[in-house]
């Protein structure tokens, strides 16, 4: 979403951090919809991020999403902020 919190964005990039040194990246689609596949039970962090070359938005802060038996949250919104 954007900073506004209402305005989907699409192309934004989304990842998933189980530690500092793992992460998986995938992109929303025109509808800022997005999805992991087969992440192994856990607890995760979720950011997501501007698509390349747009300054406008910054990163979202970091959401901690937990997978259990292979399903997380299915209604998490990341709102991008505004840069400094």
């Amino acid at each position: 979403m954007a900073p506004d919190g209402a305005t989907p964005v699409p192309n934004s990039r989304v990842s998933v951090f189980s530690d500092p040194k793992s992460r998986n990246e995938t992109s929303a689609d025109k509808n800022a919809a997005f999805g992991f596949a087969k992440l192994p039970d856990g607890t995760y962090a979720v950011v997501a991020a501007p698509g390349y070359g747009d300054a406008t938005k910054a990163p979202s802060a970091p959401t901690q999403v937990t997978v259990t038996n292979g399903l997380g949250a299915s209604d998490l919104r990341l709102v991008l902020r505004t840069p400094n």
